[in-house]
């Protein structure tokens, strides 16, 4: 055999040793960015375009609080300790027929206001998936990579992945839902296929970062869409399913916890679709809705443990963040104390008693949005303490502690800081309750209940809704609770109103950005893949913006998840031509070197 020959099969042995070497190995590490370090609801900035609330959040930071928009969510019937008391399943094959499943369900989707199309997801992650409220790029689910949040033609920065994959039963709107449907990079377009997660035969690991994660969108879909059996057309569970086992989805819960990332991008969701997912506010509920103990010591928004949040025992609410509606009188033992008067110079939570909600500066979207204190003014910032001051015709001005007018615009019936319509007069609503009415506007402030915000209008008859008390820091000196204030000129409560305002065609809403024109692709289906037809048309909210046009999917918008791995097919790529060249250089060096021989 010649010597070149040799040099050949040297190199084609070296080639299979790197082509044998195996493209899966040890998951990466932890995705992380820079933590908030927020330790409270109260700590959250929260920043909006005006329409929709940016992800405050940070990745690989647990979350120990929850947020504001969570604990107003949960009211009512829907409070975690209602909730908690229903009875789950006994087991993986009955839990869905459970009286929890229906509750969780039912709630879940009926707040569902609006379901987002496929097409208009492409606008709206750089809400929910960006980190620590920067709009200009969003994180890669599975890895994290940060990537700019614009869409670019035929996905290809980012495009999107169906965590619970098409072919597994979706078939609607589920198809479309941004809870479910997450932005990844192009190059994590691999391994996946329509895989289920899992570490058995079959199956694939997403990567410990978002093993949580995916449990818990798996519970969203498996309980908001009811995909539980699929009517024999697919399974839920197993290596033909969506997740391997039970379990193993327990185990990932407790393992990879709720982050800030998670509670913040649950936060952006509400602010655009109006529902939540209840697994990553109350991970307990994972156990509870199948019959199992919840583990002492896991870590939970909030705060809920083995020890307090069992099935069959008087569930614990954990602590003042719970979202508990039940008004048991603590509020004036937190610290505030219910006022019969105002005087200039006092700071007021404004709270509407009939909800137990405060009026906050906060926005989410056109409207401000509420805080629970039915549990106590703990969670209470700046940002819902107002400054009131009393001016010269007798009228109320207030003023935000984040330096924001209670104030209107000339019209639409949302606050607004910047509007000139800053006066209100108080009238009696009976026991140490009273009317706000703007002046300028001739409209009465409400906690609008049913759309969970603070707005005005004009009703009928003015209920519960418009009643509002005044609390300020017992410890303040000011007020204290006596209604013998010669300063004030709150109104007797001999005169409430002798006539209810008329009736008055509802205000008008915000204006609706104007959306940019929409890909009309036709449709391509693809069955097998994690992708496929979309074919929704998403509801309308009254006094919301209005959705997003729907259009088809875009062929190129295919996601496979490609498994972690210490060298992925790019790396072999490069390291085979890299022992091409250098091998066919040694090869070139020795025949020339053998010929000099030859030669001499």
């Amino acid at each position: 055999m010649s010597v070149f020959k040799r040099i050949s099969a040297s190199l084609l042995a070296l080639l299979i040793v790197f082509c044998l070497i195996p493209l899966s190995g040890e998951a990466a590490g932890k995705i992380t960015t820079t933590p908030t370090g927020y330790t409270s609801a109260a700590d959250v900035n929260y920043v909006t375009n005006g329409k929709y609330v940016a992800n405050w959040g940070a990745r690989g930071e647990d979350c120990v609080f929850l947020s504001t928009y969570a604990q107003n969510f949960y009211t009512g019937s829907n409070t975690f300790d209602a909730l908690s008391a229903l009875t789950g399943g006994s087991s993986q094959s009955n839990a869905p027929q459970s009286a929890l499943y229906a509750a969780l369900k039912n709630f879940m989707a009926g707040k569902h206001t609006y379901e987002t199309s496929y097409d208009a997801t492409k606008e709206l992650y750089k809400y929910t998936d960006c980190v620590l409220s920067d709009y200009s790029q969003l994180s890669s689910f599975y890895s994290g990579t940060m990537v700019a949040s614009a869409w670019s033609s035929g996905g290809k920065v980012w495009n999107r992945e169906h965590t619970w994959p098409n072919s597994k039963g979706l078939g609607g709107n589920d198809e479309n839902d941004i809870m479910m449907l997450r932005p990844t990079i192009p190059s994590e377009n691999g391994s996946r296929g329509n895989k289920a997660y899992g570490l058995g035969s079959g199956c694939i690991d997403p990567g410990e970062s978002v093993r949580g994660d995916c449990a818990r969108i798996f519970l969203y879909v498996y309980t908001r869409w009811g995909n539980t059996s699929g009517n024999g057309q697919y399974t839920a569970w197993g290596s033909s399913g969506v997740i391997e086992s039970l379990p193993l989805l327990l185990t990932w819960m407790k393992e990879d916890p709720v982050d800030t990332w998670e509670m913040g991008r649950n936060d952006a969701v509400q602010s655009i679709t109006g529902t939540r997912n209840v697994f990553v506010d109350y991970p307990e509920f994972a156990w509870l809705l199948f019959g199992q103990d919840v583990p002492e010591g896991i870590t939970t928004p909030s705060g809920n443990d083995g020890a307090t949040a069992n099935p069959g025992g008087n569930t614990g609410s954990g602590g003042s963040s719970s979202g508990s509606n039940n008004n048991s009188g603590n509020t004036a033992n937190s610290g505030y104390t219910q006022v019969s008067s105002l005087k200039d110079g006092d700071k007021v939570v404004i709270v509407n008693p009939a909800s137990n909600m405060a009026l906050s500066s906060t926005k989410a979207g056109f409207y401000n949005i509420g805080v629970n204190v039915s549990a106590g003014f703990s969670t209470i910032s700046n940002n819902e303490i107002f400054t009131v001051k009393k001016n010269s015709d007798g009228s109320w001005s207030f003023t935000s502690g984040d330096g924001k007018k209670l104030a209107m615009a000339d019209e639409y019936s949302s606050l607004n800081e910047t509007g000139s319509n800053d006066q209100w007069t108080l009238s009696s609503a009976g026991s140490n309750q009273f009317y706000l009415l703007n002046k300028g506007r001739d409209l009465y402030l409400e906690w609008y209940a049913s759309k969970n915000n603070w707005s005005a209008y004009k009703p009928d008859n003015l209920n519960a809704d418009y009643a509002l008390a005044f609390y300020v820091k017992t410890s303040s000196g000011s007020n204290s609770g006596s209604s013998n204030n010669s300063s004030g000129t709150t109104p007797p409560a001999t005169q409430p109103p002798a006539t209810q305002p008329p009736a008055t065609q509802p205000v008008e809403t915000q204006p609706v950005e104007t959306q940019p024109p929409m890909d009309t692709t036709p449709p391509a289906s693809n069955p097998g893949t994690s992708e496929g037809t979309q074919t929704s048309t998403p509801a309308t909210q009254p006094g919301q913006p209005a959705p997003l046009p729907t259009a088809s999917v875009n062929p190129d918008d295919f996601i496979i998840k490609q498994e972690d791995s210490s060298l992925s097919v790019s790396d072999v790529l490069i390291i085979i031509a890299a022992v091409l060249v250098v091998g066919a250089g040694v090869a070139v060096g020795v025949v020339i070197v053998i010929k000099k021989k030859k030669n001499q």
